[in-house]
């Protein structure tokens, strides 16, 4: 369950007298944030930082009671930081560098650019970091995670595609033999054209059977089948191991000190693996699904015309 310290820390906020944002360039330097961060420790008050871009190594320090709103916080490095009753509002994680941070008591609403940070999925969780579940995220990330891949690919249409695969070419080869036996058992009535009763009757046999064409719904179900094993086998490879054995739920509301900070940054890793996954997942099902909407036109029309 997320433990939503927004409200808490505003409310302490308004009951404190927040310093107000000092006369600073719009790209704030380590002194000047310093300078402000002394001030408000010295009033035990919030340390407010407004609409700055903020680009500086911060590692290895606490920075207690600091809010940062509407700041590109792009390429900042905050490795082994301990950020305790912070809040990230509205800012852009791009390129910042979070690995081994600690986080107590914090809150970061409308994040941008989460999915270009470093580390956010190794850092440490004091208590819940409310409101992350806000972060603008790009439709990529939206509708084609590793979970949602997952939840795609344990539908039962798409977890045939193996069997499939070794069926299909296997009915191809049987019906291979069977037509070079029915071209040769051809091949020798023709050269005993003249053998009189017997070539009547085989000819007779030879009419009614004759070589099987392969229908074009095998090819696309042998297609169907590739694509869809190699979009599995993908999720396979590049899928790391946290969302395979962890749903979101059941890391954030079931597991003691987790949070979704954590779950979705792993979740969004090998873009470019994922979108062949998708795309794989997409063309596959949709060859797999004219297949069966063929076949089940072919037997509703039979059971028609025979009843």
């Amino acid at each position: 369950m997320f433990f939503n310290v927004g409200t808490f820390l505003r409310k302490k906020i308004d009951k404190s007298c927040a310093i107000k944002q000092k006369e600073i360039s719009t790209t704030a330097n380590l002194d000047e944030i310093n300078a402000v961060i002394s001030e408000a420790n010295a009033k035990n008050t919030f340390a407010i930082f407004t609409d700055l871009r903020i680009s500086e190594d911060f590692s290895e320090r606490t920075l207690s009671r600091v809010k940062f709103k509407n700041c590109d916080l792009s390429n900042s490095i905050f490795k082994r930081v301990y950020f305790h009753t912070c809040i990230f509002d509205d800012c852009d994680f791009t390129h910042s560098d979070f690995t081994g941070a600690n986080f107590s008591q914090c809150e970061g609403s409308r994040i941008r650019n989460a999915h270009k940070a470093k580390g956010l999925e190794n850092i440490y969780i004091g208590s819940h970091i409310g409101n992350f579940e806000t972060a603008i995220r790009p439709l990529l990330n939206v509708w084609l995670d590793w979970e949602r891949l997952g939840i795609i690919g344990r539908i039962p249409l798409f977890a045939g595609s193996t069997s499939t695969i070794v069926f299909i070419p296997t009915y191809i080869y049987f019906i291979e033999i069977y037509n070079k036996h029915i071209n040769a058992f051809h091949e020798v009535l023709q050269k005993n054209a003249s053998n009189g009763i017997y070539y009547i009757i085989l000819s007779n046999f030879s009419t009614k059977i004759g070589p099987l064409k392969i229908s074009p719904l095998t090819l696309y179900s042998l297609i169907a089948a590739i694509l869809l094993l190699s979009a599995s086998l993908a999720y396979g490879i590049f899928c790391p191991i946290r969302i395979k054995e962890f749903s979101r739920e059941r890391w954030c509301y079931t597991l003691d000190n987790r949070s979704i900070i954590t779950y979705w940054p792993v979740a969004w890793k090998y873009p470019v693996a994922r979108i062949f996954a998708g795309t794989a997942f997409l063309t596959g099902g949709c060859a797999a699904m004219y297949v069966i909407l063929n076949k089940l036109y072919e037997i509703i029309t039979y059971i028609a015309l025979n009843s």
